[in-house]
Order: structure tokens, then sequence, then C-alpha cells
């Protein structure tokens, strides 16, 4: 059985799954997000006794999860753009793809604060011509802004991601 690990990148924070493998703790973790490559043990490992998520300040906020892989792309407060992971990509969230179907800017969520507290996400097509992207199943149109619920699919020409709310 493969058992995963949830680490958190010391410096932008964002949450990671990585292989429990024998050695780890001697071993080189890349950041997919500041892209920074450090040893596992400057990672810390999230809390468990409280409901926050992934430090002070970002309570509520949600994050995606690439359904293949696990790894946890976590969501920023504001606009965060998500694309395929490349040199040229203006994205915040690089999504490792297999092929290059997914733009390297392709879909924009917003999260902002709601006003009986917490966060609402909203998600939207980055630009007019993209290939095809669903959320929960329908197709997304540009101009389209979806919000989302925990747990629904966000499916990329490349890859599917599934949005958690904490």
């Amino acid at each position: 059985m493969d058992e995963k690990i949830t680490i958190i990148c010391p410096v932008d924070g964002a949450v990671l799954s990585v292989k429990n493998e024998p050695g780890i703790e001697k071993a080189c973790i890349t950041c997919p997000v500041c892209k920074r490559r450090m040893p596992f043990t400057s990672y810390s490992r999230p809390r468990t006794d409280c409901t926050e998520y992934a430090g002070a300040g970002h309570a509520g906020l949600g994050s995606l999860v690439d359904k293949a892989s696990g790894t946890v792309y976590r969501l920023r407060k504001g606009r965060n753009v998500v694309g395929r992971k490349s040199a040229g990509s203006g994205a915040d969230l690089q999504i490792a793809c297999p092929t290059c179907r997914t733009s390297r800017e392709h879909l924009v969520i917003e999260a902002n604060e709601a006003a009986g507290g917490g966060f609402e996400h909203v998600a939207s097509l980055y630009k007019e011509q993209v290939n095809a992207t669903s959320i929960g199943g329908a197709r997304m149109s540009y101009g389209d802004r979806v919000v989302l619920d925990d747990g629904c699919e966000i499916k990329l020409p490349d890859v599917t991601l599934v949005f958690k709310q904490p």
C-alpha cells in the first residue's frame, strides 16, 4: 500500500502530498508552487488539533487536489490562476500535465470572503479560446462564473482536480 504524507512548504505554505518511502527524511523535495528544492526535514506537517487549514490567516480557504497524483494545491485569498506547468506559464497554480492540451493560464478561481464568514470560491475560464473544461459535469463557456462546492470535480483537458473546502 502506498501511504501518503501531507507536508507544508516553509516558503509559501503550499500543501503537498508525498509518498512515504524508506529514507524520505534524507530526500530533497521540490515545491510545485515556489519551485524551491529543500530537504524533507525543512517541511512541516499540518496540525491536526484545529480546523484551520495550513497555517494562520488561511482558515476557510479551499484547495485543489489532483485526482490522479493526490498533489494538493492551496488556494490563496483573491485571484488564483490555474494552468499547465511550463516555463512560460504565468499561472499561480501550475499543474503537471501529461500533454499540452491544458493552457498555461486556463482557469481563474476567485477566493473572496463571504458575508456570513468563510470564503466563497468562484471559477471562470481565463480566456475565450481554451480546450473543453467542465465543473461538476457541466461544460464551461467563456463568461460563466461557477460557485465551487466541496468535492466538485474540475475537469481540465489533461487532469481532473477536486475542490476541497476545509
